[in-house]
């Protein structure tokens, strides 16, 4: 489970860099679950402290959960193209027709583990 909130962090980490502008200061983050999900508490929240930590407090995250930018989990990686939202929470799933290798790794047999698939 570490590894895949690693996984995640980063990935969310990169999204954020990604789409953030360079004078943000409160970037917004997107995600579909309510904000009671297990993912809030584990993943979003710390990933928050730890940007605003890593850069002295003047990048601070707020959360937008429940679908509050975006009420079709599908379109997250949209409203982030769109500007709508600076980070968002997808699933490969979602964005197969943009990132058609992320695939692979559902395919039985690719790998072992899922740390040899990532």
């Amino acid at each position: 489970m570490k590894f895949v909130k690693s996984i995640v962090a980063a990935s969310l980490a990169f999204s954020a860099f990604a789409a953030a502008h360079a004078s943000a200061k409160e970037l917004s983050l997107a995600y579909f679950m309510g904000p009671k999900h297990p993912m809030n508490k584990g993943i979003f929240t710390p990933f928050g402290e730890q940007l605003k930590a890593a850069s002295g407090g003047s990048l601070t995250v707020k959360q937008f959960a429940g679908g509050a930018l975006n009420k079709v989990p599908p379109k997250q990686y949209s409203i982030l193209l769109d500007n709508v939202a600076d980070i968002v929470f997808t699933l490969p799933g979602y964005t197969a027709d943009v990132f058609p290798k992320t695939n692979v790794v559902g395919l039985p047999g690719v790998c072992s583990t899922a740390v040899e698939c990532t």
